[in-house]
């Protein structure tokens, strides 16, 4: 799955493949200002920071400006990120859809600076000349600005980047410009009708919140699992190096919990596995890889959803015996099996499609599950992404957003428009529910 996440500083042969044709936006300009997308994301740091676990978000935490983002495919400004400081400190952003294109609020992160700020400082170029465009959960590009405004989002083609993040010279635009205007919007969300949604049900258990038991490092930030890289390795009939891939290192984040506040010893290394040197973490993390049977393809580590279950056979090799349930359901009954698992302390891996086209693509780690239901129902998953440091680095501070809040369920109707649209994400498909025994 998704390796080695990348930026290229003034790409000078990447590849933009096709040429399409220019098609008129279904959706209007930005139905929602910037100050209104400041309101939305203050409202959602407020309620994150009141949650029953407290990360980095607190109180004092202030959205204190907003800056454009772009959907290729789509006309006009669809995003604003918003730039939260808590107690004087940088410390992430929310996003939030202004135009219908995606879901409301679309993700939230509580580490780092913005992308638009990131961009700012690996191009030399100031906010106001670029324009900056998401491609999923895990990638982005930024251009210079195009002097025609009515161009702006609609289309990329023919456009180079200034510099990029999770995207190489393989990335389809052409496709993922299609998908975004086959679909209205972002290809990771569906827009339906309020009333369709609540047929479908938010009604398991109603309100719930649960989450990992232990901090990883408290004195840095409560997350439950560690932040560990990808990194390149050599396979065997391989010419070159290619990333270790995310299904390998989402297992040793597992396993690491397991190991480090379960009391199982020895599932990865016989020692304190907090400062590891990395030539010990990366050993026993192809070791995973090759368990599971993870092979390169294009560069990227690659391992099939149908060989996650493989870990079991990792397990024995290391003297315990193991289970990896697959599972999937719809919203509501997928929340309720990961909240099962982390109520009894058990790490969840889940598969998403990390840019809306394609097939699943990328496995992330859940510490933290929460689920609102009634008429401004959301689920959302606080993740470990696994990334690495190639991702989106604070330029500022050198700390790397390894977490981010995914919302799997969001119908939020800010704009209180009769009958109201909602927008469900469909890109959390399945997960792997771990049970280690003696």
């Amino acid at each position: 799955m998704k390796g080695k996440k990348r930026f290229v500083f003034l790409m000078s042969g990447l590849i933009l493949f096709g040429c399409s044709n220019a098609v008129e936006s279904p959706l209007p300009a930005a139905t929602l200002t910037k100050q209104r997308a400041m309101e939305l994301a203050q409202d959602e740091v407020r309620e994150i920071a009141s949650g029953e676990r407290v990360y980095v978000w607190n109180k004092n935490s202030k959205v204190t400006d907003a800056f454009p983002v772009y959907l290729d495919g789509i006309d006009g400004i669809s995003y604003y990120e918003c730039k939260v400081m808590t107690d004087g400190q940088e410390s992430g952003y929310v996003l939030v859809n202004v135009n219908g294109s995606d879901v409301t609020v679309t993700e939230a992160c509580e580490e780092g600076t913005t992308l638009n700020e990131y961009y700012e400082e690996v191009t030399g170029q100031a906010k106001e000349n670029i324009e900056v465009y998401r491609y999923g959960f895990t990638a982005s590009a930024a251009y210079e600005k195009s002097e025609d405004i009515s161009a702006r989002g609609m289309n990329t083609e023919n456009r180079k980047p200034l510099a990029v993040m999770g995207l190489d010279e393989s990335f389809d635009y052409e496709s993922y410009r299609d998908a975004v205007r086959a679909n209205g919007g972002s290809p990771l969300t569906e827009v339906i009708e309020t009333s369709a949604i609540s047929s479908r049900g938010m009604t398991g258990r109603g309100n719930a919140e649960v989450y990992l038991r232990t901090s990883w490092d408290p004195n840095v930030a409560p997350t439950s699992t560690p932040r560990w890289a990808q990194f390149h390795r050599r396979y065997s009939g391989y010419t070159g190096m290619a990333a270790v891939g995310c299904g390998p290192l989402a297992y040793a984040l597992v396993l690491a919990y397991w190991q480090q506040n379960k009391g199982f010893y020895g599932l990865l290394y016989d020692g304190d596995l907090h400062d590891l040197d990395d030539s010990v973490r990366e050993e026993f993390t192809i070791h995973i890889g090759n368990a599971l049977d993870t092979r390169p393809v294009a560069g990227q580590g690659y391992t099939p959803p149908y060989k996650m279950k493989k870990i079991v056979d990792y397990l024995s090799a290391k003297g315990y015996s193991g289970e990896a349930r697959e599972r999937f359901g719809g919203y509501d009954s997928k929340f309720n099996g990961i909240y099962d698992s982390l109520a009894e302390d058990r790490p969840v891996i889940l598969l998403i499609n990390a840019d809306g086209i394609g097939a699943m693509d990328h496995y992330v780690v859940v510490e933290h599950a929460k689920r609102v239901s009634g008429s401004n129902a959301y689920i959302r998953y606080y993740c470990n992404f696994a990334w690495g440091e190639w991702a989106f680095t604070d330029t500022k501070s050198g700390d790397w957003n390894s977490h981010k809040w995914v919302y799997a369920f969001n119908m939020k109707d800010p704009s209180s428009t009769s009958g109201g649209l909602a927008a469900a994400r469909h890109s959390v498909y399945q997960y792997w529910d771990i049970k280690i025994s003696k």
